[in-house]
């Protein structure tokens, strides 16, 4: 038996499997992130679209802006339906909701 401690083969092993497990799991945290992100705004766009529904009830307001974290969400009715509008990576994106349910 060797006493004397870890070769110098099991060291480069062992740092060759941490640096491919970190190169799976850096992607994959990535895109998790985002998946989060995504779904956090459509969260707020979901808050947005209830309290806009409720002005329009109690005061007849048609228009309005609210800001939540940073982000500008903008909500206009037409009579028929209520469209919240929002920025994700740089693209203005869009969701309109009708009394049955999203668009």
């Amino acid at each position: 038996m060797n006493n004397k401690g870890i070769s110098f083969v099991e060291t480069l092993l062992t740092v060759a499997i941490i640096l491919v497990l970190t190169g799976f799991l850096i992607p994959l945290s990535s895109k998790l992130y985002e998946s989060l992100f995504i779904k956090k705004l459509d969260l707020h766009v979901s808050e947005v679209a209830y309290n806009a529904a409720k002005q329009i009830k109690d005061k007849g307001i048609n228009a309005g802006s609210v800001k939540i974290d940073d982000n500008n969400f903008q909500w206009s009715f037409d009579g028929q339906k209520l469209c919240v509008n929002y920025q994700l990576f740089k693209e203005v994106e869009m969701k309109c909701f009708t009394q049955n349910g999203l668009i």
